[in-house]
């Protein structure tokens, strides 16, 4: 089966050999090409609507992962949760240093060391990272107002494919 791209070049290649002929009838083609012209276009009409049935089948897909993907998400978090509540339970319950073993698990503490921030506000700019990010619905509204110039952003006008 040929690709949407060889089918438009055949129907183009189709036109030029016959461009002669076209011109002499006014530009209609004459009817011993108008089949192979009209089997052209309908390979090209299945070949587009193939394009769209497998989007479509792509996009359910996306999201049924999606949908999935959220599902596991909560389960983890909920599996994390659990997992905090139940050692905060040992922490709890057991006195600190306290050692467990059995053939199956073992519990043994270790001393950490964790910062706790008082006041951020007396922090110097050293302790920060900050995030350096672009505002393109900012920037958008500054171009369509003037403020900013073409030498700095630019709108693009761009065309998007959407299949129903």
């Amino acid at each position: 089966m040929r690709s949407l791209y060889d089918i438009n070049q055949a129907m183009q290649d189709l036109i030029d050999k016959n461009e002669a002929i076209i011109e002499e009838n006014g530009g209609v083609i004459p009817s011993e090409l108008e089949e192979d012209f009209n089997n052209l276009e309908i390979e090209r009409s299945e070949k587009i609507g193939n394009y769209c049935k497998m989007i479509k089948n792509y996009n359910s897909e996306v999201v049924m992962l999606k949908n999935e993907i959220d599902n596991l998400s909560k389960r983890m978090k909920f599996s994390k949760n659990k997992i905090e509540f139940l050692k905060n339970r040992l922490i709890h319950n057991m006195a600190k240093g306290e050692k467990y073993i059995d053939k199956n698990s073992k519990i043994t503490w270790r001393k950490s060391k964790k910062v706790k921030v008082l006041d951020e506000t007396k922090l110097s700019s050293d302790y920060f990272e900050i995030e350096k990010k672009i505002l393109k619905n900012n920037i958008k509204k500054g171009i369509e107002l003037g403020l900013i110039n073409k030498d700095i952003a630019i709108l693009e006008e761009n065309v998007s494919i959407q299949i129903k």
